[in-house]
């Protein structure tokens, strides 16, 4: 049976967000005796495709990130490339960038390394989930895995959809040695 475009049936699909909603706030209470609802706050009952609008998705959203930092070092990043203008030396560039806008820190062979040492600078970086990397704010910094590379790769957003490290490149979105990514956005 095909319905047609317009249809009771077709109208009532499209409110089904709204009748999810309505259901769980009904609910708001969480998990009832005997039951296994979930609670209002749950993105499982609100949506089905676990979308939560209160949940951040993007970086700019995060609470904590300073702007001012991060075009600092969006600017020393783009200078540092536009200097170095290589392919290749990803790590090298970054860091140099890191070393002179907040210490010297990272170290290590590999681009790949990178990623638990910023983790563990928790006074100027925060590890945020990797879900929208064309739309960073300037400043974050993306550190992809090892995969099947030798190194990863590591670069600093410029806050337009644009990366740099040792040049200024589109975002990377995928990884050549097909491992994930972690973002750092710089905060107060």
């Amino acid at each position: 049976m095909t319905t047609a475009i317009g249809s009771n049936r077709n109208t009532n699909l499209t409110n089904l967000s709204d009748r999810l909603l309505h259901e769980s706030t009904q609910n708001a209470s969480g998990l009832s005796s005997g039951s296994s609802t979930v609670g209002f706050r749950s993105p499982e009952t609100r949506f089905p495709s676990g979308f939560d609008l209160h949940v951040p998705q993007i970086a700019f959203a995060q609470p904590g990130y300073d702007a001012a930092f991060g075009q600092a070092l969006a600017r020393e990043a783009s200078r540092e490339a536009h200097r170095r203008g290589t392919v290749g030396n990803c790590y090298n560039a970054v860091a140099d960038v890191i070393d002179r806008k907040v210490d010297k820190f990272l170290w290590g062979d590999h681009a790949y390394m990178a990623a638990d040492q910023l983790a563990a600078r928790k006074d100027r970086f925060r590890e945020v989930t990797a879900n929208d990397l064309a739309n960073l704010p300037a400043g974050a910094v993306v550190v992809w895995g090892k995969g099947n590379s030798d190194s990863g790769h590591i670069s600093i957003a410029l806050g337009d959809g644009r990366e740099a490290s040792d040049h200024i490149a589109a975002q990377m979105r995928s990884h050549y040695g097909g491992a994930p990514a972690r973002v750092f956005i710089p905060i107060r």
